[in-house]
């Protein structure tokens, strides 16, 4: 159920950058480059949210699955820690989401 909300907190993410777009000054995806200053665009960070979390819910609902809960949770493990590194610092809710994520499948994984 953790990693369910993890999922579905991730999309949320992507959608409401989608739905409030922001200037590149206000974004918190600035990232920094050899002191130089570049911005990568929300767009990108959309998608990889929306893949990333669709692909969570998957996992998660795969966990219910009698004999995939160690694959399902290696899933949600992976996609969380991808979302978190690579778009986490652009939202809170994105982040909240990354670590339910890693919570929702440490839980799963260490499950007899």
């Amino acid at each position: 159920m953790v990693s369910l909300i993890a999922g579905i907190l991730i999309i949320l993410a992507s959608i409401l950058v989608l739905a409030f777009p922001i200037s590149p000054e206000q974004s918190l995806a600035l990232k920094y480059y050899g002191g130089q200053e570049t911005y990568q665009p929300p767009l990108f960070d959309t998608l990889i949210g929306l893949i990333t979390g669709l692909i969570i819910v998957y996992g998660s609902t795969q966990m219910r699955k009698d004999g995939q809960e160690k694959t399902a949770a290696k899933l949600v493990l992976l996609f969380s820690i991808i979302n978190l590194v690579i778009i986490g610092v652009g939202s809170i809710i994105s982040i909240g989401g990354s670590i339910l994520g890693i919570a929702g499948g440490i839980l799963a994984f260490m499950k007899k």
